[in-house]
């Protein structure tokens, strides 16, 4: 990663931006960058966590790598952090970590014009980057390969290695390794086993399924507990993500399962944020979709909440809206029916033209 940025810079140090909480692990990468002889810019804490006023910094200190979250340089993005110009510039390198890159973020990446962009893979267990990648191909959101001491298994339900292309969970080996998590015996048994070959090392369980290609990248599908149960359905919450992503003025989404009233009301419901109207995007969603991995309901928002390392707040959330446009109730018993219906999914109000099944409702909660 440092090497071609040397070349871009014709030798002279990278001015690194420090944009991390010092909680968070990815915190080192840029201090590690002083290892490289580059000078460090620290940002306020006021600063990073304002995206306007992180790329007026990015511009005003003529930053040369910026190292953040997914979720934030989407927001970057929106507030300039591409648009070069007389007045403004932009980093020569973007790397991105902590959380799974979206195709539309790895294309924007791709295309921008003199920015070299990296992804950075390294769970907690496994810090910092374990599989680093540089974005040199548009499509297919890839991880890369281990990075030196790190050996990257590829294991299917029964630990056995799968083959290039056929999709298993992440498992890690090497120097970086932790030994557990201290004070919590169980789990630590559960993630983080013996080397089935029986070599006597030992492997970290990642819960990401992966799939290895012919060339040695690995690429990135979902997560093992992305997938969800609904009513007998077995839902990828990914696969949701990514087809609201689609819609026109969506710039990210977030879907989760929304269970008000205990685990008979649960429904999936999706944030979504940008400029966005939410019936069209819940269009395109039917249209893509089956029916049971369709949202109840969408709520706009400017932009998603963010936790202080950059990564959606899933606890921020607002409470998810009822239907667009539907119709407040003005006789008694259409009161006394939205009321009904409200209380039995666990929602504060109905409209006339909600549709029970769509909010969550099925056939035993109509009874």
């Amino acid at each position: 990663m440092i090497s071609p940025l040397l070349e871009l810079l014709g030798g002279r140090p990278p001015r690194v931006l420090h944009v991390a909480g010092l909680g968070f692990d990815a915190a080192w990468d840029p201090i590690l960058w002083l290892a490289a002889g580059s000078s460090l810019v620290m940002a306020s804490d006021a600063t990073r966590r304002n995206a306007d006023e992180l790329v007026q910094r990015v511009s005003g200190s003529s930053i040369d790598v910026l190292e953040t979250t997914p979720s934030y340089v989407r927001q970057l993005i929106g507030t300039g952090l591409l648009e070069q110009s007389a007045e403004r510039e932009t980093p020569l390198l973007v790397a991105l970590g902590g959380e799974a890159v979206s195709p539309d973020l790895w294309d924007s990446l791709h295309s921008a014009d003199g920015i070299e962009a990296w992804n950075l893979y390294g769970p907690s267990e496994f810090a910092v980057d374990s599989v680093v990648t540089r974005l040199t191909e548009p499509g297919g959101v890839r991880i890369g390969r281990p990075v030196a001491n790190v050996t990257a298994r590829v294991l299917d339900g029964y630990l056995r290695d799968v083959p290039d292309g056929v999709p298993g969970e992440l498992h890690l080996a090497g120097a970086s390794e932790a030994h557990g998590y201290l004070g919590r015996t169980a789990e630590t048994a559960s993630a983080f086993i013996a080397d089935p070959s029986g070599d006597g090392t030992r492997l970290y369980r990642t819960g990401d399924i992966v799939r290895r290609h012919p060339s040695g990248e690995l690429e990135f599908l979902n997560r093992d507990d992305d997938q969800v149960k609904l009513r007998g359905y077995r839902i990828e919450l990914g696969d949701v993500e990514r087809s609201l992503e689609r819609a026109p003025g969506v710039e990210a989404a977030v879907a989760t399962i929304h269970a008000p009233a205990g685990p008979d009301s649960a429904r999936l419901v999706a944030w979504v944020a940008g400029a966005a109207d939410a019936d069209a995007v819940l269009s395109l969603a039917r249209a893509e979709l089956p029916e049971y991995m369709v949202p109840a309901t969408v709520t706009v928002l400017e932009r998603l909440p963010l936790t202080p390392n950059g990564k959606v707040d899933l606890a921020a959330l607002p409470a998810p809206e009822s239907a667009a446009g539907s119709r407040k109730p003005e006789t008694d018993d259409e009161h006394s029916m939205c009321e009904a219906f409200a209380a039995v999914i666990g929602l504060d109000e109905v409209g006339l033209d909600d549709d029970f099944f769509r909010l969550g409702g099925h056939s035993l909660l109509a009874v």
